[in-house]
């Protein structure tokens, strides 16, 4: 899993709130402490400024979700290559005096603001950002984290494992900047490593020890794997290897280490014995 690319995702969102002049908005990082679904059911995904129609999310599970959202995001993609192209139109009628006007000031009617396309495994998440001790929530974007909170009950371990994670990142960032003799309080990674160490401090959490619960299982792992199968069929997974490797981490058994390749191994096996 790729934590750069969800910091990124986070600290440009955190960067648009505040039009912070960071680059990167690195230094606007902040722990979570809660976590939200971002898709209601149903929901008012998109509606075309061209003829306000609406484009409604209603879905039976997570299979039937995902499709209905990949067509919405056709739908808009379509929608913002006109409005670029209007934009470029709106542009090219402008007077040549300098001013800046707006569509409305102009008279122009058509719409020239691009829309952006629903994010496909969405969740929210919030905390005190230390800018305004304020509360600010922003969406992460990531089929993997998604499932992994699908998957767990509790929402503390959740947010608690994704802030371990993201400060595991950070770290790697101040060693790095050790090295290079860059890591002061100008880093852009100074300030979020401070916020992220003073959260597992008042929570009393060792980043580095910290793992999440796993559910005890006495299945046998071919048992195990024809359930995770039977939760892809249903939609909960995209692949069966999604799901082998949700209970790779979600699931524990005594005197077994269980891993998606074992699972796989021992579906295959159990089938061509018949057990299945």
């Amino acid at each position: 899993m790729d934590f750069y690319v969800i910091l990124k995702q986070i600290a440009q969102q955190l960067k648009s709130y505040y039009q912070s002049s960071d680059e990167g908005g690195y230094t606007l990082l902040y722990p979570f402490d809660l976590s939200k679904d971002y898709y209601s059911n149903p929901w008012t995904a998109f509606i075309d400024p061209r003829n306000g129609k609406e484009y409604i999310l209603k879905y039976k599970n997570d299979e039937d979700r995902l499709a209905i959202l990949k067509k919405i995001n056709n739908t808009i993609s379509s929608y913002n290559k006109v409005a670029a192209k209007n934009y470029k139109e709106f542009i090219s009628k402008l007077p040549p005096d300098g001013k800046v006007y707006s569509t409305d000031e102009f008279g122009f009617k058509k719409p020239t603001i691009v829309v952006n396309e629903v994010p496909l495994w969405g969740f929210s998440v919030m905390g005190r950002t230390g800018k305004d001790n304020g509360h600010k929530m922003v969406t992460i974007d990531n089929r993997n984290l998604y499932l992994m909170r699908l998957g767990l009950n509790n929402d503390s371990e959740f947010v608690t494992y994704l802030n371990c994670k993201i400060f595991e990142h950070i770290q790697i960032k101040q060693k790095e900047s050790e090295r290079m003799r860059t890591w002061d309080s100008d880093n852009i990674w100074y300030k979020s490593n401070q916020k992220f160490h003073k959260w597992f401090q008042l929570k009393n959490i060792d980043p580095y020890e910290y793992t999440i619960n796993k559910n005890e299982t006495t299945d046998a792992l071919w048992a195990v794997a024809d359930d995770m199968r039977a939760r892809k069929d249903a939609g909960e997974f995209e692949t069966y290897m999604d799901a082998y490797r949700w209970a790779e981490k979600n699931l524990s058994k005594k005197g077994i280490v269980i891993t998606a390749k074992k699972l796989e191994k021992a579906y295959h096996k159990a089938r061509s014995e018949g057990l299945i």
